[in-house]
């Protein structure tokens, strides 16, 4: 990452061509690092755009983890239906109201997994905007100032 000073150039008591070449590298100056920030921005916008790509690859793996948990689930039936038949009823009943409830805890965890990674996105991109917005003003604000003096 280049970094690009900011510098204010002094008008010199030497002829008037000198202090409109110096307001005018000040605006380049100016000009200058102001692109270099949209630059860098365009990199942080870039690197906050990955993150929804992850959060959905999050949610692709919560589905894929919910329907192993189902698979494990009606296999659990399966076994609960076959314990019922060579056991007892209440054997078949608690097998599968604990392969129900594991079910249930594997998607509600895939979930809240998905939940908070998007929510870390918009924090991301909140902490970003906050951080960089002060800077532009700022920047539009000398460079405006510079034109008015010019």
């Amino acid at each position: 990452m280049s970094v690009l000073p900011l510098y204010i150039k002094g008008n010199s008591s030497n002829s008037n061509s000198n202090n409109n070449n110096n307001s005018i590298t000040t605006i380049l100056d100016v000009f200058f690092v102001y692109r270099e920030l949209l630059l860098l921005l365009d990199k942080a916008a870039d690197a906050a755009a990955t993150t929804p790509t992850t959060t959905a690859n999050a949610a692709d793996s919560a589905a894929a983890a919910a329907n192993t948990a189902n698979s494990a689930a009606a296999k659990a039936i399966d076994a609960a239906a076959t314990a019922y038949a060579a056991a007892t009823a209440d054997a078949a009943a608690t097998t599968a109201t604990t392969a129900t409830a594991d079910a249930t805890a594997a998607t509600a965890a895939t979930t809240n997994a998905a939940t908070a990674t998007a929510a870390n996105t918009n924090s991301v991109i909140n902490k970003v905007n906050n951080a960089v917005s002060p800077i532009i003003f700022g920047i539009e604000y000398y460079i405006l100032l510079t034109l008015i003096n010019y």
